[in-house]
């Protein structure tokens, strides 16, 4: 059945597919019978309602001659039969789509019109989450976050559809030769997903993407509710899933394999957090909880400081035969600058008490550190002769502190000055008290951490690697027999 419409070409067709929602389908006409635009036809299918919808819509018609209805017997279970069936029925220049528990702002086509150009192919705009009762669904933060994705993402094109669809299907105006070219897919598998299945092949021609415009501006409302065709998160986020993998393999370009394999995880988790909220809300909380105080207590506390004086040992400064410097403890990089404290430890001691052996042990980089601090005191005024310099071939401090015990033994040595991290101090006296009879004398660092101020009694992200390092690497020692 179908009202006579008006023999005038409208500019708009605007298409309304509905099946027993005459709840919120008076909403969604009003929205648009009150547009400041007017020159439009509204055209709505029903798809074989039972809930008193189709005399709702006569109702409107006999008002409103711009209104063009058609009853569907039966319904097809498919969002997008009642779709095409009115892209076929129209005759405007440019279609727009309007969910039937949707509503449009009353500027919305005049907005969209006045940003048409003649290139336009496709016009479409932010929107506002509402719930059933027409209340906002979303908080104030979590909206302007949305918009930003989807501005974001809209600009980047098609790529984006891997990932998030930025495009509202209730905002699109669209030149009508280009919907009837591509029409809504019927397929049952793309249920509740047929405009990211319609954008994945519109955008996939770059031609279109430049004709394509984005409102940055809220002109649509979207109501979330129970029991519409892709309210079920599982269901619908394993058909876009589908539906997005189709399309790359279809595509048959990789290049972005990657951004393709994120977008499946992010759909995943989000379905994962949906469907698992009210179940894991209580965890989630007490994981947050439990986060936020750990987080505080290692980085906004000086827990760690504690614990790092533990294995700290320094002793009174005494002068002894030999200084030996263990170098390359206490960072974590690559290139290790630990050498420039090594140096600053022990500068007023060389400038102050004479040598005749110095025995440098450094990490291999690639500029030796044995090499650098060699330089560097030389550049004090030390004969380079009194120095031996050995790379650390071991990667082991048990093995490194064997290998110098040997050579002082050698050299006849009894006892010495030793400098390393301060974090490595206690570890290194235990292992020479066991495992030689050389008289150590540690001496304190330059940057001592019993000397830190409370500020700087929050240790740095690195620092406390160093002290965990420090600590495990004390009980390995331990368990290995190497020290008591």
């Amino acid at each position: 059945m179908n009202i006579k419409a008006s023999k005038i070409t409208p500019k708009f067709s605007i298409i309304i597919g509905t099946y027993n929602c005459k709840k919120f389908l008076g909403f969604a006409i009003l929205s648009v019978l009150q547009q400041t635009f007017k020159n439009f036809e509204l055209i709505i299918i029903d798809d074989g309602s039972t809930d008193g919808s189709q005399n709702l819509i006569k109702e409107f018609a006999i008002k409103d001659k711009r209104i063009r209805f058609f009853f569907h017997k039966k319904n097809s279970g498919k969002d997008s039969v009642p779709k095409n069936f009115g892209i076929r029925k129209s005759r405007g220049k440019y279609i727009c789509f309007l969910d039937s528990d949707d509503v449009w702002n009353p500027e919305k086509l005049q907005e969209q019109n006045s940003h048409l150009k003649d290139s336009t192919i496709m016009l479409c705009t932010s929107c506002e989450y509402i719930n059933e009762k027409g209340k906002r669904h979303t908080g104030f933060f979590m909206h302007y976050f949305r918009k930003f994705l989807q501005k974001k993402f809209f600009s980047t094109g098609f790529v984006s559809f891997y990932m998030y669809n930025p495009v509202i299907f209730s905002s699109v105006l669209i030149k009508a030769k280009i919907i009837k070219k591509y029409m809504l897919n019927e397929n049952s598998e793309f249920v509740g997903i047929i405009d990211l299945e319609l954008w994945l092949r519109i955008f996939k021609d770059e031609k279109n993407q430049s004709k394509i415009t984005f409102i940055n501006k809220d002109l649509v409302k979207i109501r979330r509710r129970s029991n519409s065709l892709n309210r079920d998160y599982r269901r619908a986020s394993i058909r876009s899933m589908h539906c997005v993998s189709k399309s790359f393999i279809d595509r048959k370009d990789y290049k972005y394999f990657y951004v393709f394999i994120v977008g499946i995880a992010l759909r995943s988790l989000k379905t994962l957090l949906n469907y698992s909220y009210y179940r894991v809300r209580k965890f989630l909380l007490i994981f947050l909880l439990m986060f936020g105080v750990s987080y505080a207590l290692i980085f906004q506390s000086p827990l760690f400081w504690h614990f790092g004086n533990y294995l700290i040992d320094y002793n009174t400064f005494e002068k002894k035969e030999a200084l030996v410097i263990l170098s390359g403890n206490g960072g974590n990089k690559y290139v290790n600058l630990e050498y420039q404290k090594r140096f600053l430890d022990i500068k007023q001691i060389i400038n102050n008490y004479d040598y005749e052996n110095i025995i440098i042990l450094g990490r291999e980089q690639e500029i030796q550190e044995v090499e650098i601090l060699t330089a560097l005191i030389a550049s004090e005024g030390i004969d380079k002769k009194k120095i031996t310099a050995i790379n650390d071939n071991f990667g082991s401090t048990f093995k490194n502190i064997l290998f110098i015990d040997q050579i002082l033994k050698e050299k006849s040595i009894k006892s010495i000055n030793f400098v390393t991290a301060p974090w490595h101090s206690h570890k290194s006296k235990l292992i020479w008290e066991k495992n030689s009879n050389i008289d150590v004398n540690i001496i304190a660092n330059f940057d001592n951490p019993f000397n830190y101020t409370f500020s700087k009694k929050k240790l740095s992200y690195s620092n406390i690697k160093v002290v965990i390092y420090e600590t495990l690497s004390k009980f390995y020692n331990k368990f290995m027999g190497n020290i008591d």
